[in-house]
């Protein structure tokens, strides 16, 4: 993926986390206030589907033209995570404040009445899909429910206690690999089961 403010693939500073990694093993040939600017900027008024995400905290299904909005979103919640990290070393404490809180936006498009999460429209109502059903440009991007449900890479603590805590997630945890991939879907199979 390429072209995001930190590391989910959207906007166009690109593998944001990068310099970042780079930085938490001693590397220090590079202006991190440069690059965190770049992606600051980004975060704050770019993008496609940047607009939306920064109103609704999540890229409605209902918006035109933006593909994949569920990995849109659950991306860049991730990316704000990133953001957040950058800020903190850097000393900016107002943005890692700012950028922390939106990294929690992934579960606004958590739907715990079916245990995924699911698209939205900007009214807050749902579109609900089923989750073993492949959705790879429209919705998930090369995936469906079950593997997205894992892609909160920033905030793993947090998935678990929205799963239900530890037991609860590692049962679904635990399903994701044995819940049997039903043969109406086609293309990926790599998702559940």
């Amino acid at each position: 993926m390429t072209g995001n403010w930190g590391g989910g693939g959207y906007w166009g500073i690109g593998n944001g986390w990068a310099p970042l990694g780079m930085y938490n093993r001693g590397f220090r040939n590079f202006n991190l206030n440069d690059i965190y600017a770049k992606m600051r900027d980004q975060a704050l008024n770019g993008g496609t589907g940047g607009a939306q995400y920064r109103q609704y905290g999540y890229i409605p299904r209902d918006t035109p033209g933006i593909p994949a909005y569920m990995n849109q979103s659950l991306g860049l919640a991730y990316d704000d995570y990133v953001l957040s990290r950058y800020a903190k070393i850097l000393g900016k404490t107002d943005d890692y404040n700012l950028f922390l809180a939106r990294s929690k936006n992934y579960k606004k498009v958590y739907n715990e009445s079916v245990g995924f999460f699911m698209p939205r429209n900007a009214d807050g109502t749902w579109n609900l899909v089923d989750p073993a059903d492949m959705h790879a440009e429209d919705v998930y991007r090369e995936g469906n429910a079950w593997n997205y449900l894992f892609y909160v890479i920033g905030d793993v603590p947090g998935l678990i206690e929205l799963l239900g805590g530890a037991k609860a997630f590692l049962v679904k945890l635990d399903a994701l690999f044995t819940t049997p991939f039903p043969p109406k879907a086609i293309g990926l199979r790599d998702c559940s089961g």
